[in-house]
């Protein structure tokens, strides 16, 4: 009934585009950080009521994100891309714990709400991640 038109690729352009797969995976885990982290920001300049605008408190957030945000996405990425047999829920609940360690920068802040918000941030980040970073259908079959 349907026939098929389109060229089988060979096997180096099928490596490629899963090569691909994963690296979009990585700058996704990447990427998320910095953005929830914004939203947790914007959470913690509103509750103290402080303007967006304060230079401080922007600079604050900058900072606390880089900080935070550099030892989270490098712990993500190196353990999504050896998680290869352990189940995603039960992976993420272990990965929970070193992830919140990152996060200790906060409890230094000067309010409840930056802590809470940024520890916030931190589980949220190891909950949504993608966590399985190289997948069974990414590997390049060997003949």
């Amino acid at each position: 009934m349907f026939s098929s038109t389109t060229a089988v690729p060979d096997r180096e352009a099928r490596g490629r585009l899963r090569i691909w797969k994963v690296l979009v995976r990585v700058l996704l885990c990447v990427v998320l950080y910095p953005f929830i982290g914004a939203v947790a920001w914007v959470g913690i300049i509103e509750s103290l009521g402080v303007p967006l605008t304060s230079p401080s408190e922007l600079e604050a957030a900058r900072i606390s994100i880089t900080i935070t945000g550099v030892p989270s996405v490098l712990l993500m990425v190196v353990a999504g891309l050896a998680h290869k047999r352990m189940n995603d829920a039960r992976f993420r609940a272990i990965l929970t714990v070193p992830m919140l360690m990152c996060g200790f920068l906060y409890i230094g802040a000067s309010t409840g709400e930056v802590f809470q918000l940024g520890m916030l941030a931190q589980l949220v980040y190891v909950w949504v991640a993608p966590v399985r970073l190289i997948r069974e259908s990414d590997r390049v079959a060997s003949s």
